[in-house]
């Protein structure tokens, strides 16, 4: 899971992908690959992250030699997957229209926003609950990425979809 997340960071660090603090978008994408429904019942980082259940990734296929170049360890990444999110002009259910087609999409990267913990209350003095923790990931200024303490991982992350069509053979 560790490697999965800083698998992530460096490729938004690497695709130049900028959020600002409050974690909205900036920078708009074309983006290629085919549309797969998945569910948000199970726990995994990426249903953590999902707008909704069912909820949609591209599979943009296998991960190329250009970005395990970039990678710092030899990790194996057999599958590249974003997260689909829904927008004022694409909804959930007009993603869902284009499962298993290949498709273009534009849209543009969100970094989501740190999810806050239950706080102790006089009627719950010890909240329970289950949630992933990652990393803090910082990019220096000659480049190398450091990780920070852990702290509750960001929700939200993904790609939110502007337009969407199909891709012609």
């Amino acid at each position: 899971m560790k490697r999965q997340l800083l698998a992530f960071a460096i490729l938004v660090a690497i695709s130049g992908c900028r959020t600002n603090p409050a974690g909205t978008v900036t920078d708009l994408r074309a983006l290629k690959g085919v549309v797969i429904e998945k569910r948000a019942n199970v726990k995994s980082y990426e249903a953590w992250n999902a707008p909704s259940d069912p909820y949609y990734v591209l599979d943009m296929g296998t991960v190329d030699e250009q970005f395990m170049k970039h990678m710092q360890k030899a990790w194996r990444v057999d599958k590249h997957h974003v997260t689909l999110r829904p927008s004022e002009n694409v909804t959930t259910d007009e993603i869902g229209r284009f499962k298993n087609k290949k498709v273009i999409i534009t849209a543009e990267y969100t970094d989501g926003q740190r999810y806050t913990p239950m706080q102790p209350t006089e009627a719950n003095p010890r909240p329970r609950e289950s949630y992933p923790i990652e990393p803090e990931i910082r990019v220096e200024p000659d480049g190398s990425i450091k990780e920070g303490p852990m702290q509750p991982a960001k929700r939200g992350r993904g790609y939110i979809v502007h337009s969407i069509r199909e891709q012609d053979e």
